[in-house]
């Protein structure tokens, strides 16, 4: 749990309230569905590496198996969670490649929510804002594509992956051809040009 979501309960107790209601994400002991390598007695391993599969299938027998296993340990914990701290609710269910969920609890009730069995972690859910969108001078690059040949031969070869925060694929500078009317070469791994 973070130092600051400790100072916003503490902050909250001495005001005499339970303070604002706050979303949590609740990380639950015990692995989920995609990394589950085989440790409970009945349940066989559903992880890709544990069974020397290419891909994790969400649908085999051994996964429904082992995602009802966790479904009914998450109600378990959802009914215990409800009867500590009455406010308490489910927000949202994660078993694929997490075993927790969402929960919108008291402030000051966070520590009675970590203190409940099976709880591995806690971590607040903040909505993160973006802190530019005009990234080329925020990063300083101006000053190194004049180091590299300038702007038009500046990362020639590099293949960049986006966190996809909603981006405008109308600007500019995600156009092809880019800015110098240079077209972007085939990737080596594909068939074809996109």
């Amino acid at each position: 749990m973070s130092k600051e979501l400790l100072q916003r309960q503490r902050e909250a107790i001495a005001k005499g309230g339970v303070g604002r209601e706050v979303t949590v994400i609740v990380r639950m002991q015990g692995e989920p569905l995609a990394s589950y390598r085989g440790s409970i007695a009945g349940l066989a391993a559903t992880s890709p590496r544990a069974i020397g599969s290419a891909r994790l299938d969400a649908r085999s027998p051994n996964s429904q198996r082992f995602l009802a296993h966790l479904n009914a340990r998450q109600q378990a914990f959802a009914t215990q969670m409800r009867g500590a701290i009455p406010t308490a609710r489910v927000l949202h269910r994660y078993q694929a490649v997490f075993n927790g969920l969402a929960v919108s609890v008291p402030v000051s009730r966070i520590s009675r929510l970590a203190a409940l069995p099976g709880v591995a972690a806690i971590y607040e859910d903040k909505l993160l804002r973006l802190q530019t969108d005009a990234s080329p001078a925020f990063i300083g690059a101006p000053a190194l594509w004049n180091r590299l040949a300038g702007q038009d031969k500046a990362g020639e070869g590099v293949i960049i992956g986006v966190l996809d925060s909603g981006i405008w694929p109308e600007h500019p500078s995600l156009a092809d051809p880019d800015a110098g009317g240079k077209a972007y070469p085939c990737l080596l791994y594909t068939s074809r040009c996109v």
